[in-house]
């Protein structure tokens, strides 16, 4: 559909399933649009509308017009994600397959990831495998979100942890209810892939920032 076009590249944003489909995650196409600018290239997708099918074109330089082609293919500002290698990221959302789905994704990336998918556990594993940033979903069963952030303020080991509200909630209100409960970034479902892997290169950063600062 039409309407669907313009965010066809982000995270987990998908179509209307036609009948008898399986349907997928959303995580396909942005994998494959994330890689191919790796490269330099764009990938565009065109339809002329629903039930009519669709047509993707891949556009990828040439190695011979590139100057330099000793040079890496992909520049260091376009894969800061990896180099954060054993950096330890906390996924916590109800719905498993995107939760499961992402720690995908990011462990491509290069980071260690673990998953839970209510609030409770969210808080013990949290205590136990000690992540370095949590990607914290809001709408939870049993405890919510917004609860788990707080709580693992309170604890002495969550106090420099930092943590990303993930969530469909996007007004000003939410983020500052974010705010108040203790998060440091807040993201609005679906999360455009350079997006999400900006905002974790730069919270990681925070955080070795102010480890180094405190040695």
């Amino acid at each position: 559909a039409p309407e669907v076009l313009p965010s066809l590249f982000n995270l987990f944003v998908q179509g209307e399933q036609s009948r008898g489909s399986t349907g997928g995650l959303g995580i396909g196409l942005a994998l494959a649009h994330r890689l191919i600018e790796l490269h330099d290239g764009r990938l565009e997708g065109h339809s002329e509308g629903k039930g009519r099918g669709s047509r993707f074109r891949l556009v990828i330089p040439r190695v011979a017009e590139r100057p330099g082609v000793s040079q890496p293919l992909a520049t260091a500002d376009k894969v800061t994600s990896l180099h954060a290698a054993g950096t330890r990221i906390l996924i916590v959302d109800d719905n498993t397959d995107a939760a499961d789905s992402l720690a995908q994704v990011l462990a491509f990336a290069g980071y260690t990831t673990k998953v839970a998918y209510e609030g409770a556990s969210a808080i013990e594993l949290a205590e136990l495998f000690r992540p370095a940033l949590v990607l914290l979903d809001l709408g939870l069963p049993n405890v919510s979100g917004h609860e788990v952030a707080r709580r693992i303020r309170a604890e002495k080991w969550g106090r420099s942890m930092r943590l990303i509200a993930v969530t469909g909630w996007g007004r000003e209100a939410d983020r500052q209810k974010s705010r108040d409960a203790g998060f440091d970034d807040h993201l609005t479902k679906p999360v455009d892939p350079e997006e999400l892997l900006a905002a974790i290169s730069r919270t990681v950063a925070q955080n070795r920032a102010a480890e180094v600062r405190a040695q």
